[in-house]
């Protein structure tokens, strides 16, 4: 339970910063490394990345959930999400417009199907691997820490992403999310390969089953008497 926790706080954390980031270093000058993407740039990249994550949520997340442990899913979803953190930066280093436009627009593709398919997923282990007795206690337990440290995300990014333009290296920010993804897939690879299903919620199974087989034994020798 404690990897699992440790899991959810964690992609929310990142989740919180790359967003901050990507917002950073579109609008960053291209003599900084950066897009130098204006207003209207900006939002038509965030716009990209909302269609796409919102194309995955509605197309292609059910299908994969259909086929895949809750385990596979988020290996696929934040495996995107790492990738796509540690190619974004470079992908304003292309000299042809249309190529960085091109890298860039691909980049948020990966990104938005990772986030929608890593976040809805990770909420779910938690779900499979809590006690259903103490379920809603846990979930308000994790909401709380992953509140706190998605929180949290744009104030150590800022910093990092400030201190590391005065280099022209303001992929340092997206290398340090990529490997908390990386962290992520890590834990996530040492869960177990089926999706958790607590020893609490069989024990509840089979008593409720247990309910129901005496109900129907009583009321099975109800009957006869009611004839009577």
């Amino acid at each position: 339970m404690l990897r699992v926790m440790l899991l959810y706080g964690l992609n929310s954390f990142a989740n919180g910063g790359i967003l901050l980031a990507l917002s950073l270093i579109i609008t960053l000058a291209r003599a900084k490394s950066g897009f130098g993407f204006g207003p209207r740039g900006a939002g038509v990249v965030f716009a990209w990345f909302g269609a796409a994550s919102f194309l995955v949520q509605l197309f292609v997340f059910r299908r994969f959930a259909a086929k895949l442990s809750s385990k596979r899913l988020y290996l696929v979803g934040g495996g995107l999400l790492c990738f796509s953190c540690i190619l974004l930066p470079w992908a304003a280093g292309f000299v042809s417009d249309y190529v960085m436009w091109t890298a860039l627009l691909l980049d948020m593709i990966m990104l938005g199907a990772g986030f929608m398919g890593a976040l809805p997923t990770v909420n779910a282990i938690l779900a499979n691997a809590t006690d259903p007795r103490m379920r809603g206690f846990t979930q308000g337990a994790a909401a709380s820490i992953g509140a706190l440290l998605r929180g949290s995300a744009p104030l150590l990014c800022g910093i990092l992403f400030a201190a590391s333009i005065s280099r022209d290296a303001p992929y340092v920010v997206f290398l340090f999310l990529g490997a908390v993804y990386m962290i992520c897939l890590a834990i996530a690879l040492s869960l177990p390969e089926k999706d958790v299903i607590h020893e609490g919620e069989l024990k509840l199974a089979q008593e409720m089953q247990l309910q129901e087989m005496a109900k129907a034994a009583s009321s099975e020798q109800v009957k006869p008497k009611e004839e009577v």
